[in-house]
């Protein structure tokens, strides 16, 4: 599990009616359908050492903003992790072992589910919440993935863990503790997190490990932890600042380079080389510094080039910009983007 402690955040803090597959913690998607909206922030609301062992910064919320208390059968609410093939081929096929530490407001049977590539293989077990707004450390076992199903053990999905808040009847089951051949998400017994906007859901130290034994949180240096993000995720703007029109540039972080040509051309800048070789060819977001579009920003003038465009997207590891001057646009002017490189899954 990659940022199982929520100790990356990107993309922002706080996320409010997020779509489905939006990210807030790095790695952390969320998955909606139905009338229900929650918002996911990062919270500070942790296991105290005593309880955990260690010292958690945050942990990820999701906290319910409009109820959805009659599910319909394609309801869906859950939080999620995708593991790559290239990390999931190690555990293929052996036993492993879920851990986190889990708060909810809402107490009774929640539910954890893993599913393959092909979404032909899921497996769903339960676990309880005793005590409302408290945390408690819970293990999940799960047997050994079968070699039958549709499997990625490349640069694809290898497994989906997911954490869900509410699953309408399409997702649910009676049966846990044992592979099923689809998709299921949840149990017919889970509890609706869903049915009331005073209820919330927190989870922190996510881990999945071979054996049937839950062992501690491994430490895992920030900038190790942040790095391994990058694959999936990365940008320009500097760590705090969330990707934005109109966020400002230097110290929010810009790439910024010269004009080499003049006039309203098209001009293109040297290639940057992304911290990490990405997972695949990355979808790449551009955002001007300084006004409300997509636009490189000539500092030196304060003017917005037209057509601006991410060339050499297919590249792993690297990103060029390329846009058209104004008649203005002179040598050696400073010009400045903002980017953000997803590849996610």
């Amino acid at each position: 599990i990659i940022n199982g402690n929520m100790e990356i955040w990107q993309r922002g803090t706080t996320f409010a009616a997020p779509a489905t597959a939006t990210f807030s913690a790095d790695r952390w998607g969320w998955e909606t359908a139905g009338a229900g909206v929650v918002t996911l922030r990062r919270s500070t609301n942790v296991p105290t050492v005593a309880d955990a062992g260690v010292l958690f910064n945050y942990s990820l919320e999701a906290d319910v903003t409009t109820a959805d208390a009659s599910l319909a059968a394609t309801d869906l609410y859950a939080l999620y992790h995708k593991i790559e093939g290239y990390n999931w081929r190690h555990f293929a096929q052996r036993i492993v072992m879920i851990s986190f530490w889990a708060m909810s407001s809402k107490t009774g049977i929640h539910c954890v589910s893993v599913q393959n590539t092909g979404a032909d293989k899921s497996f769903v077990q339960h676990y309880t919440i005793g005590v409302a707004d408290t945390w408690e450390k819970k293990t999940i076992y799960v047997d050994a993935t079968p070699s039958s199903g549709t499997w990625d053990y490349t640069t694809g999905v290898g497994l989906i863990l997911r954490f869900p808040l509410a699953a309408g009847s399409n997702f649910t089951t009676a049966s846990v503790g044992g592979w099923n051949s689809d998709a299921l998400i949840a149990s017919t017994s889970h509890v609706n997190v869903m049915d009331n906007t005073a209820n919330f859901f927190r989870i922190t130290g996510v881990r999945l490990e071979l054996g049937s034994v839950a062992s501690p949180i491994l430490f895992v240096p920030f900038e190790d932890e942040l790095a391994r993000c990058q694959r999936y995720y990365e940008k320009s703007f500097s760590y705090g600042v969330a990707p934005a029109q109109n966020v400002g540039g230097g110290a929010a972080g810009d790439y910024r380079f010269t004009a080499n040509l003049a006039g309203a051309v098209t001009i293109t800048s040297p290639s940057l080389s992304f911290s990490v070789r990405k997972r695949t060819g990355p979808t790449v977001t551009l955002y001007n510094p300084d006004a409300a579009n997509a636009q490189i920003r000539n500092i030196t003038d304060s003017s917005d080039f037209t057509a601006t465009s991410a060339l050499a997207l297919g590249s792993e590891s690297m990103l060029v910009v390329s846009g058209t001057g104004t008649a203005g646009t002179a040598v050696g002017e400073i010009l400045a983007i903002h980017w953000a490189a997803d590849a996610e899954l």
